[in-house]
């Protein structure tokens, strides 16, 4: 190619630069939603019934991402291909033929749990299973297995032909900012364990009903286009893999579930083992020290479900030089909005975790283990998701399995004396590890560096402004106020001085996105 089709003002540019500024708005809604949420649940039930419904809804969302069988994965791509080659029309057996075998899966998974619910609690919860409302709970997520895991999948394939709107609204919005009203009213109707879980599952019922009737008119809407592009004599490309056969679909997604099963089991086995190994206490700390670093983790899916497909596209034409660009500029917005955060939960963890009330402030050394370990990641950028479509699904793999087990090595050995800090420590090391791996990964293979100058950039503008005044500020023992005062001064110093670098870790373009210009086409794609 003579122009690479990521330099600033191309289309491809503008188009994930719109598409990244609605995913970050909307990633910001969730993170918000989920801090009070968690908030309101811990001052609620207190560490041992917040401990129950963190360990259910872990278990919960482990359940749903094995479940789905890799086909979210599966149908980003295969979706964005058939579009871009004029077989969208094909979209509508890929639904059929991904979304039956999960749906046929869920409903058998979900019936098992329903009868065996006093099992599944005592297996989840140990001694906590005696918790009033606990058995209850199960079942109320039983009942959902199967619209979650069909939500997921059924967004992805909305991803893949190019409506990123739903999933904002569906996943980062909706259901987030529902749990939220829902857990409020719960603690006056049906207050307890069962209240706030059925506060946080209900939505998903919404979700799927919204998602389903998107989709169909979405499907129609290929169909005709189409059908209209084939009689204006467009032709489609010669010779291109069939990717909507059963038999492709499937031979892609199985490596990736499995993958899948290990990264979520890495990110949320933590909160049941400390259940069960150091008690519900401890996973009541862990638990609200996990979703905070996770509400952080929002920004990086964010800018990742917005450049993955175009990797798939850029390596197919063999533009690495676009593939570089991409990454660099994925890299510089996660680090320029991550850092500073992480920052500010690592180095007034206390303060922070005394929002959920003041039994949690035990578990700011692990707050502060966690947020530092993700600075690494924060760094790294969407690595993961350019060597995943760069088609090495088994090196993703290896690497995720490789993680699993330097967390699950240092779960039990550490959390049996250190309880939620030994299971920080734990992740933390285990996270370091994994975005160590991709980083080479995509060195030797790609000949490309995944750590880029824009991340460079925001990182060491983030330690300076935020990092270094609120460690002055922690080591000098400044009180709860003088660390309130520091962090609100710092990140609007920082905000400041983004502004003005913000060429530099590529701001401009997403800046540019969120104030409408360079209008490209009228809906903001992933493609």
């Amino acid at each position: 190619m003579s122009r690479s089709t990521t330099m600033p003002g191309s289309p491809v540019t503008r188009q994930v630069a719109r598409a990244g500024a609605l995913t970050g708005i909307g990633a910001v809604v969730s993170a918000l939603a989920g801090l009070i949420f968690t908030v309101a649940a811990g001052r609620t039930l207190g560490t041992a019934g917040a401990g129950v419904v963190f360990v259910l809804t872990s278990l919960f969302t482990i359940a749903t991402t094995v479940l789905k069988l890799g086909t979210d994965t599966t149908a980003v791509r295969v979706a964005a291909r058939l579009v871009a080659l004029g077989r969208g029309r094909d979209v509508r057996s890929v639904a059929w033929r991904l979304g039956l075998p999960v749906l046929v899966l869920t409903v058998l998974t979900a019936v098992a749990v329903l009868l065996l619910a006093p099992e599944v609690a005592r297996a989840a919860l140990g001694r906590s299973s005696t918790t009033e409302g606990a058995a209850a709970s199960v079942l109320a997520l039983a009942i959902l297995i199967p619209a979650q895991t069909l939500t997921v999948v059924l967004l992805a394939l909305l991803r893949g032909v190019g409506d990123i709107r739903t999933l904002v609204l569906v996943d980062q919005v909706l259901k987030p900012v529902l749990r939220v009203v829902l857990v409020g009213g719960f603690a006056l109707l049906m207050p307890g364990v069962l209240g706030v879980t059925i506060a946080w599952a209900a939505p998903v019922g919404v979700g799927i009903v919204i998602t389903v009737l998107v989709l169909r008119r979405r499907l129609a809407a290929l169909g005709s286009s189409d059908s209209s592009a084939s009689g204006a004599g467009e032709p489609e490309v010669p010779d291109a893999p069939d990717d909507s056969s059963s038999r492709t679909l499937w031979a892609y997604a199985m490596p990736r579930a499995i993958a899948q099963a290990v990264e979520i089991l890495t990110l949320s086995i933590g909160v049941t083992l400390v259940g069960r190994l150091a008690g519900a206490s401890e996973a009541g700390l862990f638990g609200a020290v996990n979703r905070l670093a996770l509400a952080g983790m929002l920004v990086w899916q964010a800018v990742r479900i917005v450049v993955a497909p175009n990797f798939a596209g850029l390596l197919a034409t063999g533009d690495l030089a676009g593939v570089r660009r991409l990454h660099q500029t994925g890299s510089g917005w996660i680090a320029a909005l991550a850092w500073p955060g992480y920052l500010v939960l690592a180095a007034a963890s206390v303060t922070v975790l005394r929002l959920f009330g003041e039994g949690f402030t035990a578990g700011a050394p692990a707050l502060t283990v966690i947020a530092l370990a993700m600075l690494v990641p924060s760094l790294v950028g969407p690595a993961q998701a350019l060597v995943l479509m760069a088609g090495w699904s088994s090196l993703g793999l290896a690497i995720s399995v490789v993680a699993l087990a330097t967390n699950l090595v240092l779960l039990f050995a550490l959390v049996p004396d250190h309880g939620a800090l030994g299971a920080a420590v734990a992740w933390g090391a285990a996270v370091v590890l994994e975005n160590g791996l991709y980083v080479a990964v995509v060195r030797v293979r790609l000949r490309l560096w995944a750590i880029g100058r824009p991340a460079i950039a925001a990182a060491l503008l983030a330690s300076v402004v935020v990092g270094v005044p609120l460690g002055i500020a922690a080591l000098a023992g400044g009180g709860e106020w003088v660390t309130i005062g520091v962090t609100v001064g710092a990140l609007l110093i920082y905000a400041a001085s983004l502004g003005v670098m913000r060429r530099h870790v590529r701001l401009d373009e997403l800046v540019g996105a969120l104030r409408g210009r360079g209008a490209g086409p009228g809906r903001a794609t992933d493609r």
